[in-house]
């Protein structure tokens, strides 16, 4: 019953992220690290040859919130991967004993750096 409850709610954030990628939301990446009662996302989209970090709504924020909750109390994750493609989504788990001595920035600078190599990410508010 566990699993078919995290799948469902993986489900309804995958959608709430095409709902909030714009008109295009293939290739959408959502990066979010978590802990007992935080979740940090971040949600990019390629643009030609810059990253957009694009803005997150609460209700996305309180879904993802909502997955942690869902895990296994003992199996929690701390970082989830999750990338539209095409009509699909593509859903990783990262758990703490994977990240090393690394902090949450060098930690979000790599998946960055792996996923769109050295172009620009534009934060909300600047201009692009």
């Amino acid at each position: 019953m566990e699993d078919f409850r995290v799948a469902k709610i993986l489900s309804e954030i995958g959608g709430m992220i095409r709902q909030e990628a714009g008109t295009d939301p293939d290739g959408a990446f959502l990066y979010v690290e978590a802990e007992d009662g935080v979740v940090g996302p971040s949600l990019f989209k390629e643009i030609g040859p810059i990253v957009k970090d694009l803005d997150i709504s609460h209700d996305l924020s309180m879904k993802i919130m909502d997955l942690w909750d869902a895990a296994d109390p003992n199996r929690k994750w701390a970082a989830l991967f999750l990338t539209i493609q095409g009509d699909q989504f593509d859903a990783r788990f990262q758990y703490p004993e994977e990240w090393g001595d690394a902090d949450a920035e060098e930690r979000r600078d790599r998946v960055l750096a792996a996923k769109y190599g050295n172009k620009t990410i534009v934060y909300p508010g600047w201009d692009a």
